[in-house]
């Protein structure tokens, strides 16, 4: 069994690998205005998510409290100032939707512009070799890769986390304990997702390799189609793609119906009890039933969200893994520069 300094190493080799990929789309495929609209759009859902979620349970919190004394005037104070504070979280999620928009649609743009670019400045012989990694199949597969990538940034993790943190800001102010309890089960999570990275991108990097010959075989077999037709194997070939197929799809599905769900059953169990044991304590100290109901409620707000952490974490992981090899390809110097010819450096003599 593999020491813990040969994991943690292998975690944050694999940890590294992923960020290196998110930084590069974030860095080489989307533009600068697009990064604007992007931060502009998160302000907003910050904003947004914490009004029209987060900091209802926090109200609703003295709504029951001062119902349950008879305050009907204070009540009916609160439930105003809780319409108020929707008003605001619905006119930011409106901000948000507009810019997230803009910026995906500037993003559209630009993806497929710089892939495009960068596939023209590889040499000739190197986008047309029967191994490459920067051909027109393998860039329009990028392209997909990554606009998924972006979609798991803008549209579903972004909410995730937005309402994570605004969820442990308003625990603070409601029970401390309840915060700091949250605060660990943030830490539990992310030890998780370090070390559970490594041995998810062992597993993608060998699986990727076998989907990219799958796609070149795919892709020669569609380029010889008058071949196929003339001959009359146009079933026999088709079978063929399936079979090749089969191998790929089943260690796929290995991986992510029954290893994924083993590893990761584990983690979702703590996340979901760990609110039943704070509001056991609650009931032990004699909490206000205001205060139960909004510990319960964003407790179990930041539950649901690292449990959908993990179906994230599922496709993050699958896109970054599949870039990998175009990236890295794209990435490289190359062996000739058509602008520079090839760089001559002068052999050093040695003294024996």
């Amino acid at each position: 069994m593999p020491s813990l300094k040969v994991l943690y190493t292998n975690a944050a080799l694999s940890a590294a690998e992923t960020l290196t990929g998110c930084r590069w789309v974030l860095d080489e495929l989307v533009g600068n205005e697009a990064k604007r609209q992007i931060v502009i759009a998160l302000f907003c859902l910050f904003v947004g998510a914490t009004a029209t979620s987060v900091a209802v349970p926090f109200v609703m919190r003295f709504v029951i409290d001062s119902e349950n004394v008879g305050n009907k005037e204070a009540t009916y104070l609160l439930l105003l100032a809780l319409s108020g504070v929707l008003t605001v979280g619905t006119v930011f999620g409106s901000f948000h939707d507009h810019y997230r928009e803009r910026a995906w649609n500037q993003n559209f743009f630009t993806v497929h512009t710089r892939l495009v670019r960068k596939m023209f400045e590889r040499p000739y012989d190197e986008i047309i070799s029967e191994q490459s990694e920067v051909g027109a199949e393998q860039i329009e597969s990028v392209k997909d890769k990554v606009q998924n990538i972006l979609y798991l940034f803008l549209f579903e993790s972004s909410i995730v986390f937005s309402t994570i943190i605004g969820a442990t800001i308003f625990l603070f102010l409601t029970s401390t304990l309840a915060a700091v309890v949250a605060v660990l089960q943030t830490i539990f999570n992310l030890v998780w997702f370090f070390f559970c990275n490594a041995a998810l991108d062992a597993k993608m990097g060998a699986l990727d390799e076998q989907f990219r010959r799958f796609s070149r075989r795919t892709v020669e077999k569609l380029h010889m189609v008058a071949s196929v037709k003339a001959g009359g194997v146009e079933n026999k070939t088709a079978m063929q793609v399936g079979e090749e197929i089969k191998k790929p799809l089943a260690e796929d599905l290995q991986i992510w119906a029954y290893w994924f769900q083993r590893v990761d059953f584990s983690r979702r169990l703590i996340n979901t009890l760990t609110p039943v044991g704070i509001l056991a304590y609650g009931v032990h100290e004699s909490w206000t039933a205001g205060t139960l109901a909004a510990v319960s409620s964003l407790m179990f707000m930041i539950s649901r969200e690292y449990g959908f952490i993990g179906h994230l974490m599922r496709h993050l992981a699958a896109q970054v893994a599949r870039i990998r090899a175009t990236r890295e390809a794209l990435t490289k110097k190359p062996a000739f520069d058509y602008n520079t010819g090839i760089e001559f450096t002068e052999e050093k003599k040695h003294a024996y």
